[in-house]
């Protein structure tokens, strides 16, 4: 087996890429622009690396914010490779058999969005491990999400390499994973958990602010309904939002465009906005037989609970006419 941990640098589209954006097949939350990977050895050491700057294609205009915090130039990414010259290059550099190792979720998303965005495959990326999960479960530093510069010094690993590149931060997270208990059986358990419902990153994810009269009328919300298939652009058919516990709703879409209806699951998480009523982080993932059989469990539930609801008003009215 094969064990590569990965980073990625990605770009984000400037105010004068606005309308190029909106004639994208879906939403592209950023546009890979590095790729920096360590193959780890027999006894999980950092060993060889592969590193390579892309020519963006969606998003050719570097943003200000991401050069800052990376140091790339324009003119580093006009001299790159196309995307996907570079990524044949860097799966011929992975081999066969390979399980990435990523520091989040966030790496591992945006390569697949990449890759559906240019037409490929993404079936090589499915053996996938997050660092952070491992991490949390093996130290006492409690759940949620954890920088990788937090993880390091919890460890004590000299960090002398520049942050924001994503080369030396596969490097420090390859260093991590010598303090890590990386043994088979703890890779098959926490990989597994990756492909559960809703463990694995989702296809895409946005952000948006609400501003109905009534909190039940969110889901019917323009940025909400207007989701577009990340296969062929056409608009999905959304299901009824399912409560699945507090501000999390989930449903199913489908875009009918092809032979059989691909199968889409969607995550609503609400929150109390800043400059709206309501904030929702929206999530889609592609629908396996997890996440059908979740949505299909809850919408009874639910069903169940409106029915009981139901016959207690009618039978408290019955009472106050009487």
């Amino acid at each position: 087996m094969n064990y590569v941990v990965l980073d990625l640098e990605w770009n984000q589209a400037t105010n004068g890429e606005t309308a190029q954006t909106a004639m994208l097949p879906f939403r592209l939350d950023g546009e890979i622009i590095q790729i920096g990977a360590v193959r780890l050895k027999a006894d999980f050491s950092p060993g060889e690396q592969f590193c390579m700057l892309i020519k963006p294609r969606f998003y050719p205009q570097l943003h200000g914010m991401i050069a800052k915090l990376t140091g790339i130039r324009q003119r580093d990414l006009e001299a790159g490779t196309p995307f996907p010259q570079a990524i044949q290059q860097f799966q011929d550099w992975c081999g066969e058999n390979c399980t990435f190792f990523t520091w989040g979720n966030d790496d591992l998303r945006m390569l697949r969005q990449n890759l559906m965005i240019h037409g490929l495959e993404s079936v090589w990326t499915e053996n996938w491990l997050n660092l952070q999960s491992v991490f949390n479960a093996q130290t006492d530093t409690g759940g949620g999400q954890k920088s990788l510069k937090a993880a390091m010094e919890y460890f004590n690993i000299p960090q002398e390499l520049a942050a924001h590149n994503a080369l030396n931060d596969a490097i420090g997270t390859a260093l991590l994973c010598q303090r890590l208990n990386l043994a088979k059986s703890v890779v098959a358990q926490y990989a597994g958990k990756s492909h559960q419902a809703f463990g694995e990153p989702p296809l895409q994810s946005w952000e948006v602010g609400l501003r109905p009269k009534k909190s039940s009328l969110f889901f019917y919300e323009k940025d909400v309904l207007e989701t577009h298939c990340p296969v062929c652009g056409e608009r999905l058919v959304f299901d009824r939002w399912e409560r699945q516990n507090g501000r999390r709703f989930v449903t199913l879409a489908r875009c009918q465009n092809h032979g059989a209806p691909l199968e889409y699951a969607g995550v609503m998480r609400l929150s109390n906005g800043k400059r709206a009523p309501w904030q929702a982080v929206v999530l889609l993932y592609r629908a396996g037989e997890e996440e059908q059989a979740l949505y299909k469990s809850l919408k009874g539930k639910n069903r169940l609970r409106e029915k009981k609801r139901e016959k207690i008003l009618a039978e408290t009215g019955a009472k106050g006419g009487s």
